[in-house]
Formats: C-alpha cells, sequence, structure tokens
C-alpha cells in the first residue's frame, strides 16, 4: 500500500520536530554519526514540509574554518545541538570542497527520506 500526501505530511512534520541541527562530515559518519566530523559545532537547521510530506530545507548553512580545499562528504542531521539522537546522514552531491578560504555553505533543498 501507498501512503497518501496526507499520511506523509503528518510523517513528514513528525519528523520536522527533531531535524533541529546539522553536522559537517569528511566522510562516511558511521552508525552513530560521530566519524569525519568537520566545521565545530552543528549548526541550526529550518525546515519546513511540502504538500506531499517532502522536507525542504530552508535558506543555506554557512561554514568557516575548515581545512581549505578539505573534503565535505555528507551531513548529518540531529535533534540537539550536542549529543542528542541522529536522526539520519545524508551524502552530499555536487561541489563536495570547501573553498580555498575553508569555507563551505550548505543550500536548501529536498532531503530524501529512505530506511537505513
Amino acid at each position: 500500500m501507498a501512503a497518501t500526501d496526507a499520511a506523509l505530511v503528518t510523517a513528514g512534520n513528525a519528523l520536522n520536530a527533531k531535524h533541529k541541527f546539522l553536522q559537517l562530515h569528511s566522510g562516511a559518519p558511521g552508525a552513530a554519526g560521530t566519524n569525519n566530523i568537520i566545521g565545530g559545532a552543528r549548526r541550526p537547521l529550518t525546515m519546513t514540509v511540502d504538500a506531499d510530506g517532502d522536507l525542504i530545507m530552508s535558506g543555506s548553512i554557512a561554514y568557516t574554518g575548515l581545512t581549505p580545499n578539505g573534503a565535505v562528504q555528507y551531513i548529518t542531521i540531529w535533534d540537539l545541538v550536542s549529543s542528542g539522537e541522529l536522526q539520519g546522514s545524508y551524502a552530499l552531491v555536487g561541489d563536495n570542497t570547501a573553498n580555498s578560504s575553508g569555507e563551505y555553505t550548505v543550500t536548501g533543498g529536498s532531503i530524501p527520506l529512505v530506511a537505513a
């Protein structure tokens, strides 16, 4: 059975209530989300839920102080600014490198919801 859009919106809203902070990783974050962390502290994440339940990141999140031209391969999403519960990890596509000044910006877009 396929879920209805209304059911997906309900699920999206429940998940969005816990998707509050974003962390960068230079490689695979591992099952606990604690490997290859870069970028210092987690940054606040704002998301909305669209009409068919997709979580959409609002705006962008800029990081500085990274290794110049260093790899930025994954993001993890957390419910708390420190410790807390890992909500998911996602491989980044496109430009996966900090610039020569050690800056990287995660831009808004859809976060895919798939079971691990």
